[in-house]
């Protein structure tokens, strides 16, 4: 595909899965970049006067310019996705999509909404009333619970069971779910971004399993 494509292409994608998407090249691009420290320290503490002093050199330069084109690689693509995925975090959740998912399969999403409830009911309880509201408290988890639906349907398919899923220092949910396609695991950060006024939850998904 060339840019414009490409761009047509994931502006008809949901925001779970641009997220999901957005996070796991981010994370792919991290890794090189670290693998390029290791190797250029690797060169730094090449010694001159070994006999394979040449070689490793050449070798450790060779894996350092293949990386560093991969890294162009994957720093044009965020390019383009990070707009993206900026405009639809504005625009927030297509609502009549996730009703139309819910109509269609709330069963298979019971054991996630079960334990969402749970965590809602506790932070009613258990939440500062100075700095939450009972309104505050219900919008959150409304929030959390349609963006992990929306991320979830495409990528662990009918929930089979929650292994874990709790609240991080953030407020925001952690876990690990499973499901007929697989597995994620789940974080949730406070976040802001281009276009952005107003702090929010971003939900990070990462796929494991089949």
């Amino acid at each position: 595909m060339n840019k414009k494509e490409m761009k047509a292409y994931y502006e008809s994608k949901t925001l779970g899965e641009v997220r999901g998407i957005y996070s796991e090249r981010d994370r792919v691009l991290t890794n090189m970049k670290d693998i390029i420290k290791d190797y250029s320290q690797k060169i730094i503490d090449l010694d001159p006067e070994s006999r394979n002093y040449v070689n490793r050199l050449k070798d450790y330069a060779d894996h350092v310019k293949s990386y560093s084109k991969d890294i162009a690689e994957e720093i044009s693509f965020i390019d383009i996705l990070k707009p993206i995925l900026d405009k639809k975090e504005s625009e927030g959740i297509n609502q009549a999509e996730y009703e139309k998912y819910m109509a269609d399969n709330k069963e298979n999403i019971q054991l996630l909404i079960h334990k969402s409830k749970e965590m809602e009911e506790y932070a009613l309880v258990n939440w500062d009333n100075e700095k939450w509201s009972k309104k505050d408290i219900l919008e959150v988890h409304d929030f959390m619970l349609k963006e992990l639906i929306i991320m979830l349907k495409d990528t662990v398919g009918s929930i089979t069971e929650i292994r874990r899923l709790e609240y991080n220092p953030n407020k925001g949910m952690d876990g690990t779910i499973e499901g007929t396609k697989g597995a994620v695991s789940i974080n949730t950060v406070l976040a802001g971004g281009y276009n952005i006024q107003k702090l929010h939850y971003r939900t990070l998904i990462q796929k494991w399993g089949n």
